[in-house]
């Protein structure tokens, strides 16, 4: 994964001007994770950057989460959010309120 072309596509993503867009973008953005960062790898630094960029790779699902909220794609979002719920009990899974 590059991280780097994922924070520009996230960066695009926040600043596009009209959901269907910014929905495009995430989607690109998050098809460019592969895995873990660093599988394999454990070092305190490694274990620390993996951490981060779980971290980034959390707020862009939850950012795509709003965003379908936006564009009312519930439908497409029960599964993601499920298996989002599982992986991540302890955290969120999604920031946005329903259109309305």
């Amino acid at each position: 994964m590059d991280a780097h072309c994922v924070r520009d596509l996230s960066g695009r993503a926040r600043r596009a001007a009209a959901d269907d867009q910014a929905e495009a973008l995430w989607r690109q953005a998050l098809g460019l994770w592969r895995g873990s960062a660093f599988a394999g790898v454990d070092t305190p630094w490694f274990n620390a950057q993996c951490q981060f960029l779980d971290g980034e790779r959390l707020a862009a699902q939850l950012d795509l989460v709003d965003v379908r909220l936006r564009l009312a794609q519930r439908d497409r979002m029960v599964s993601e959010l499920v298996a989002r719920a599982e992986a991540h009990p302890d955290r969120p899974t999604g920031r946005g309120r329903p259109p309305g």
